[in-house]
């Protein structure tokens, strides 16, 4: 979220051909504290920056320099154009986060892209990329990763030891999710939407920590009874898709709330979705084109 534009005005008085005029001046105070939106004030005061909030001409430019930031923490870039590559971060050793959007013409990153020490959270969203690095994945203090709307076909493999919590691969042509998605035990919350995979992962399975599952636009179009096994689960998102019902073994779950399209369910239908769910579960009916519940509004993808 970017931080509220603050104006600090003051007056400056001054005498034109006998004239006096009083000219209100504008002091931009988005620049220092250690967050910065400008680039080139940026540059001036390289050791104070721990945030750099940029966009357009002030992306492309950082994107394509080598000017190093000794205590940036947050870098977020929107909007950067003819900017194929992303630059290398290896020296960023305090970078925990990092944002980039909008960027279309962004295709591929440095193959030591994730590897940074204090690097906790990687969201690439609404921008061309068409392939990760092999080891995209494999940062021990990676937790939060977003990369929806991309161009992404295939993902690098999941290690073992990882700490990620929260995947958003929506919006891909991800057809099969990728080899070690298994090795995901303390993911809690997982948006595939609007990916192209017509049978529900049993992959998803052995992710027992979940609690938050999307599965909006899919092609999925039956729910697997085991389903169950996801004792966590309390969120599913199912918008936009063809099913008919749901497994009634989810009576027993911990759901509590469930969005799901009304648009072609008979009464019939939504009597029994409803009798297959836990009492106290909240069922949001909404119309399949209804794309606006990004989980958590983190990374925020739409089609």
């Amino acid at each position: 979220m970017k931080k509220a534009l603050i104006l600090v005005y003051f007056m400056i008085t001054f005498n034109v051909s006998g004239q006096i005029y009083d000219v209100v001046a504008e002091d931009d105070t988005r620049n220092g504290n250690g967050y910065y939106t400008t680039y080139s004030v940026a540059l001036e005061r390289a050791n104070d920056v721990k945030t750099l909030d940029i966009e357009k001409s002030d992306a492309n430019d950082f994107l394509k320099s080598k000017t190093y930031f000794p205590n940036l923490v947050n870098l977020n870039l929107h909007f950067s154009k003819g900017v194929s590559q992303s630059r290398d971060f290896e020296n960023f050793t305090n970078l925990e986060n990092i944002t980039i959007s909008y960027s279309w013409y962004l295709s591929s990153l440095p193959s030591n892209f994730t590897a940074l020490k204090s690097l906790k959270k990687v969201y690439i969203y609404n921008c061309g990329l068409s392939v990760l690095p092999e080891l995209f994945f494999s940062n021990p203090t990676l937790q939060s990763v977003g990369i929806c709307g991309n161009k992404l076909t295939k993902l690098p493999a999941i290690p073992v030891n990882n700490e990620i919590q929260y995947l958003n691969i929506g919006y891909n042509e991800i057809a099969q999710l990728p080899a070690g998605f298994e090795n995901l035990k303390k993911l809690k919350i997982l948006s595939l939407k609007g990916l192209p995979i017509e049978t529900f992962p049993e992959e998803i399975l052995k992710l027992t920590e979940l609690e938050s599952l999307e599965l909006t636009k899919t092609k999925i179009t039956v729910l697997p009874k085991e389903i169950i096994k996801l004792k966590n689960l309390r969120n599913l998102y199912l918008v936009g898709m063809n099913l008919r019902s749901i497994p009634s073994g989810l009576k027993k779950s911990k759901l509590t709330n469930v969005w799901i399209s009304k648009d072609d369910l008979s009464e019939k239908e939504k009597n029994d979705i409803t009798n297959s769910l836990p009492k106290e579960c909240v069922i949001e009916w909404t119309s399949k084109e209804n794309q606006l519940l990004d989980i958590n509004e983190k990374c925020f993808c739409e089609r």
